[in-house]
């Protein structure tokens, strides 16, 4: 396995731990979603995409495959689906959330529940029989196993009823673990669901009632004490999992923190009550049910959700073997502690032309990338990805507000940033655009004021192909290939080396934060990636790489992997070591073999004895202990961590003239008595009769305690390798596919040169060449045209001579300013040298902002805003004291520090002037200032003319970013449109409140390229047209005239109902288009922010009584009574009427 074998806890995840996303927010309204769900825990995301889908006026179909190691979790996640399909009344409804969410039950949802399961059980004796059913039709299974393992849950949930035992004895597990969980979080508000409340999270922080300790006090979200007590009866659905039987839930689930709770705070000053938390997520749980029904209904065929149960990395290597070789079985188990080959025999994959998607525009990892590490998810996953320009992955990772932000971002990358972004082609767009609609700021700020540490801060990023940014680039039909000197290469993947296994530098050893993720299995499968990518002699690289490894000294621990490090190699085809090509004679061993491969399977039989240690360990005191295997005499010492164990039984057999074994699982796992057996990859020629084989513990910091257990060695088990009661040795696998061949290597004719910095670290400069072949340009360069450069996209430098245009082009943002030309004109070429570095020296971005890149079949693709249904969006109130509190509040948490130093000395990029106008708008429309201003005119500095028109219908709590938007229409260019009849309407628009904002050339040119982007995102109810202006320039351009409109004509007059409530902005309806306007936040792990607002977080819980924030510096007390508090002089005169009636001296 890539991944180390941890002996940990299995954990039961029954609700996700933050809020809902619409998971198709970044693919066009034209485009069908192809989604794969990894570790997809409840089907929250799932739901809420179905529901912001539902109501868009262009259909589109959803096919969703969802994968969890868990089959619990997919068992509820069928029943709850199975239950709203059979829905019939709103009492139903009541039962399907009781069933989901309690973990105690009355009669009757017990009984739903428990009718339920026995259904499903009926329709999953067979894949046949369920495809079949009324359930078959939207809900398929990825494999037979998947369904058995389901059904043996929904089998258990039924036989539960029925025992007495059995409810006696989880009973008694269910109430400790309650004990220990209220002993643990001793705060009542939970962090999770105050996370959940978006925008108003400081109102949660302050109101919020105790959901999470009633949740597990009572088992329920009843708030009536008769209705607490009528249910007595377990859930069963949490007291099963894959390994054993037994109450083993997250002891920070909450229901409530899957929820947008956003709504429930909202125009709220006093605590607000617990049923009010309730019935908030309960209704939009009952509108994501209708609007399920309503899609399935709609079109039978327009929804498909597949679930797979097993490693998520497991089943993304299982979808890439079908994909590359057309193999349903796959050189991979279904999951750790399984014997079980992967195989996609459900039916559907049979079938390659019309199967279910191998390549999925959409992916989302939740927090996979927390426990699995980066570049083991980004090796899983890239492979997956469709060549949509719209294709995104979702991550979401702990972070902790006080760590160095962007030391800590860097770290998952086991390198540069952006070199490591351009091997995989893909990137955070928050990195590149260094600006986000999303607001994490109530999560920082919470975790501060409670002194949480990593884990309570979730950071959410979204990644992309960097190319997928520019039209020029996503039309060419192949990305180019990276072409690298040989010996800079080399030492980059040392230095990628050093970064993955940290731990085996005495000296960076006990500084590492973690646990190690990766294998030496991990670097192959990264270089696997690495070779498909690049243009070089493979063989020479491997060559080059071995002697820079061989001379590194800085890994004392390294050695021990070399064995390993070579084996992995030569089995994924990458490189082979000389003395791995000559392999050993039958002798020894390897006595009676016809033939002796390269590389053997070693196996391991541990007796359940030696496993003591583990089963009986505090796993609290002693950490999460990771498994390898170590082959060793007093002179050798090999270590093996890819392995693979499973509780079974062995048996030696022959096969073709060699040694031959058949391993049996045992089904009970971990709760049975069968002895552990343990098998790993070893080269042949590193074993002979005089080494041990054992079972062990990776030594880490952590491991101290382990020691006075196990000794030095940390052995679970010790035994000689010529015991052949425990230990076995064959050529091959006896229970998986043979090893199959490389990625597919690019067939593009392109290449760009990658030159690194003198360190080998990170990438200095990117070179693409022009090849010039029309007779016309060689001639006018060889005659000795001027040749200039300009930045024409944000991945293309535009070369000019001789009237002559071409396009370089680069596979990455470059800085298009500082670009050089090499110039041969005899050898008719030119070379662009340019180059690229990371945000933290520039705004990659910057030649264009914000990019919408169009396809060739005229889809237009937004890169870094994300889509919203502003319709389905709640209406934000901002009337009055606290609600303004509220608001100036969140935009004054937009910029980061360095840019409020900036901004505080009047020093305006065009970026943060543009961000500068957008507070301004929300701030005047408020009418915070005295006048309350909806229509606002962009005046250009030079002549004073308004350029363009924005006018705001409302604002909005843009529930899934935890910000607001405000529902706007734009009217640009104001002068033309004028003049097509609406110059009366323009006199009455300024008699009106209009306010005026002037803006510079640079920021009004960031402005229109802003524009087409806010309009494109909010689009729901219209095409783009024949006649679009975008796909007649075959894109939106970055060099767009000042006096030019930036909008295409398609969106004009169209979706105005809230724009038409106003009768003096009549007249300007049909010229008008719709945009979500948004604040843009700065990006926590680029940025420090929030250092201003940390002491009046930190102040604890005393209170402006009028606007409940904290003091201006420091809180005021009334100088009668001491008892009123306020944060500033204008607050305690708004209160005085009422404090007055019971303020007293003293």
């Amino acid at each position: 396995m890539a991944l180390p074998t941890l002996w940990s806890k299995k954990i039961l995840r029954p609700f996700g731990n933050t809020s809902p996303i619409p998971l198709t927010a970044h693919l066009p309204l034209e485009e069908d979603a192809h989604i794969l769900c990894l570790t997809c825990s409840d089907l929250r995301h799932i739901l809420y995409s179905i529901y912001c889908c539902n109501s868009a006026s262009i259909p589109r179909k959803l096919d969703i495959t969802c994968c969890d190691n868990e089959p619990a979790v997919l068992a509820r996640n069928v029943i709850l689906l199975t239950m709203i399909i059979d829905m019939a009344s709103s009492d139903d409804l009541s039962k399907i959330w009781n069933a989901f969410y309690h973990l105690y039950l009355d009669s009757d949802s017990s009984a739903f529940l428990s009718s339920q399961c026995r259904k499903l059980s009926q329709l999953s004796s067979s894949i046949e029989t369920w495809n079949q059913s009324q359930y078959g039709v939207f809900i398929r299974m990825c494999d037979v196993r998947t369904l058995s393992e389901l059904r043996r849950h929904w089998d258990l949930c039924v036989a539960y009823a029925d025992s007495s035992e059995s409810k006696g004895r989880h009973a008694a597990q269910v109430k400790l673990t309650v004990k220990e969980t209220l002993r643990k979080y001793t705060d009542p508000v939970h962090l999770g669901t105050m996370r959940s409340a978006g925008y108003y999270w400081l109102n949660a922080f302050k109101i919020m009632p105790p959901s999470f300790t009633h949740f597990w006090k009572t088992g329920t979200t009843f708030t009536d004490r008769q209705e607490i007590e009528n249910a007595k009866f377990l859930n069963p659905t949490f007291l099963f999992s894959a390994h054993d039987e037994g109450f083993a839930i997250d002891q920070e689930s909450d229901p409530m923190a899957a929820f947008h709770l956003a709504t429930a705070f909202k125009d709220k000053e006093e605590p607000v009550a617990i049923d009010v938390v309730f019935d908030c997520a309960k209704t939009q749980f009952q509108a994501w049910c209708a609007a399920f029904r309503a899609y399935i209904s709609k079109s039978p065929d327009g929804l498909t959700i597949r679930f797979f149960s097993g490693d998520p990395l497991a089943f993304c290597t299982a979808l890439r073997s079908r994909l590359d070789s057309g193999s349903l079985v796959a050189r991979t188990f279904t999951r750790t502690w399984s014997t079980c080959p992967l195989t996609l025999d459900g039916g559907d994959y049979d079938d390659v032309q019309n199967g279910p998607p191998l390549q999925f525009n959409v992916v989302e990892t939740s927090s996979l990338m927390d426990s699995v590490s980066l570049l083991n998810l980004l090796v899983a996953v890239v492979p997956l990805i469709s060549p949509s320009p719209s294709s995104a992955v979702f991550t979401e990772t702990p972070a902790s507000p006080e760590v160095d932000a962007l030391k800590w971002f860097t770290s998952h990358f086991c390198g540069d940033i952006p070199t490591i972004c351009l091997i995989f082609d893909l990137v955070p767009t928050t990195y590149l655009s260094r600006m986000s609609t999303r607001s994490d700021r109530g999560g920082i700020l919470a975790s501060r004021a409670q002194k949480e540490t990593v884990g309570r801060y979730y950071e959410r990023l979204v990644w992309k192909r960097p190319s997928a940014a520019d039209s020029a680039l996503i039309r060419t039909p192949n990305r180019p290939l990276l072409s690298f000197d040989i010996n800079q290469l080399a030492q980059l993947l040392l230095n990628v080396y050093r970064e993955m296994f940290a731990l085996d530098n005495p000296k960076l050893a006990s500084s590492v934060p973690s646990l190690p993720r990766y294998t030496r299995e991990s670097f192959a499968l990264f270089l696997r990636i690495l070779r498909s990518v690049v243009d070089v002699d493979w063989q020479f690289l491997m060559d080059c790489f071995y002697d820079v490894l061989d001379a590194d000294v800085s890994l004392l621990m390294g050695s021990n992997y070399y064995q390993d490090l070579w084996c992995q190699l030569h089995r994924y085809q990458l490189y082979t070591v000389s003395i791995m090509e000559r392999p050993p004679r039958p002798a020894g061993l390897y006595t009676g073999w016809k033939a002796v491969p390269p590389v053997v399977t070693v196996f391991l039989v541990v007796p359940r004895s030696s496993l003591k240690p583990l089963e009986n360990a505090d796993h609290v005191e002693h950490m999460t202990p990771i498994l390898h295997c170590d082959v060793k005499s007093p002179s050798v010492h090999n270590i093996y961590p890819s392995i693979t164990a499973a509780f079974g039984s062995i048996r030696r057999t022959y096969k073709g003239g060699n040694p031959w074994v058949f391993w049996e699982e045992d089904p009970l796992g971990f709760s049975g008595k069968s002895p552990l057996v343990v098998s790993f990859n070893a080269p042949a020629w590193t074993l002979d009769r005089t080494l041990s084989v054992a079972l062990s513990l990776r030594a880490t910091p952590y491991t101290l305690p382990w020691t006075r257990k196990l000794g030095i060695g940390l052995h679970l088990f010790l035994t000689k390798i010529t015991d052949t009661s425990n230990v076995f040795i064959v050529p091959d696998h006896p229970t998986l596919p043979q090893q199959r061949g490389l990625l597919g290597v690019s067939t593009s004719q392109q290449r760009v040169e990658v030159h690194l910095d003198r360190g080998c670290r990170k990438i200095s400069t990117l070179t693409s060449r022009i090849d010039l072949v029309e007779a016309k340009e060689k001639e006018m360069l060889l005659e000795g045209s001027a040749v200039s450069s300009s930045q024409s996209s944000s991945c293309a430098i535009r070369v000019s001579f001789g009237g002559i245009q071409r396009d370089a082009l680069f596979p990455f943002p470059v800085a298009g300013g500082q670009s050089k030309l090499r110039i041969a004109r005899k050898s008719s070429y030119l070379e662009v040298v340019s180059l690229i570095k990371g945000p933290e020296d520039f705004k990659a971005l910057t030649a264009v902002p914000f990019p919408i890149a169009v396809t060739e079949s005229g889809v237009l693709s937004p890169w870094s805003l994300p889509r919203l249904n502003i319709d389905l969006l709640p209406h934000l109130d901002v009337e009055g004291l606290p609600q303004l509190h509220t608001l100036f509040a969140h935009l004054h948490m937009e910029s980061a520090d360095q840019e409020r130093h900036a901004e505080n000395k009047g020093r305006f990029d065009d970026i943060l002037g543009v961000r500068h106008t957008i507070r301004s708008i929300f701030a005047s429309f408020t009418g915070a200032g005295g006048t309350a201003n909806y229509a606002f005119g962009f005046l250009r500095a030079d002549d004073r003319k308004i350029d363009t028109f924005i006018f705001v219908t409302g604002l909005r709590l843009d529930l899934a970013d935890h910000s607001i938007v405000a529902d706007a229409f734009v009217l640009t260019p104001a002068e033309d449109l004028m003049l097509a009849g609406g110059i009366k309407a323009l006199d009455a628009i300024e008699e009106s409140p209009l306010q005026k904002i002037t803006l510079v050339e640079e920021e009004l040119r960031v402005w229109k390229q802003l524009l087409p982007a806010l309009a494109e995102r909010c689009r729901v109810g219209w095409k783009h047209g024949a006649n679009c202006e975008y796909l007649s320039q075959g894109g939106i351009s970055p060099h767009l005239g000042l006096s030019l409109d930036p909008l295409c004509c398609c969106g004009r007059g169209k979706e105005t109902e809230e724009f038409l409530k106003r009768p003096e902005w009549l007249p300007f309806a049909p010229f008008v288009t719709r945009i979500a306007l948004s604040p843009l936040f700065e990006v926590p792990y680029l940025d420090k922010v929030l250092s201003h607002v940390k002491p009046v977080v930190e102040e604890g819980k005393r209170r402006c009584d009028v606007c409940k924030e904290g003091g201006k510096p420091k809180l005021l007390t009334c100088t009668r009574c001491k008892r009123g508090t306020y944060c500033s002089a204008v607050c305690q005169r708004a209160d005085w009427k009422e404090h007055k009636a019971k303020c007293k001296t003293g």
